[in-house]
């Protein structure tokens, strides 16, 4: 006869592979649904340094945009959405300050740098330093208004 603990740890593994069994359904599911459109952002970043993978596929008669984005890349989207909240700037349509739209791209090729493994060059980090000390002055500027 099986003990306590070992009954919770078997429903446990069964929850677990009823769930994983859910998840591949859903993945053949999706994978089965044609992409109609796809922009690769990473490849070609958008001026603002926007970077992700952008797959539009039609279901049902409806179409789904799916944003496919590393942890870095949904930091700084974050990043984006709140300064440009605060300070009511259309930051996500690639307008506002320079003080603050040039820190973005810089900050979003950082990040790219990394997502890839690779160190930036010397130059790249005196450039981001630099715009390190602009951006938070303009903004702390705009807090004192």
């Amino acid at each position: 006869m099986k003990s306590k603990g070992e009954i919770n740890r078997s429903g446990e593994l069964l929850r677990k592979a009823r769930s994983l069994d859910s998840s591949i359904s859903t993945q053949e599911k999706l994978t089965a649904t044609a992409i109609v459109r796809m922009r690769n952002y990473v490849e070609t970043p958008k001026v603002s340094g926007y970077r992700a993978i952008h797959l539009v596929t039609e279901r049902d008669g409806h179409r789904i945009e799916v944003q496919l984005r590393t942890k870095g890349q949904q930091a700084w989207a974050n990043v984006v959405e709140k300064i440009g909240a605060r300070y009511q700037v259309p930051l996500k349509d690639e307008i506002g300050p320079e003080e603050l739209t040039y820190w973005l791209r810089l900050a979003a090729g950082n990040i790219a740098y990394k997502d890839r493994g690779e160190e930036p060059p010397a130059s790249f980090g005196v450039e981001f330093s630099a715009a390190l000390d602009i951006a938070p002055a303009w903004m702390e500027a705009e807090d004192t208004k």
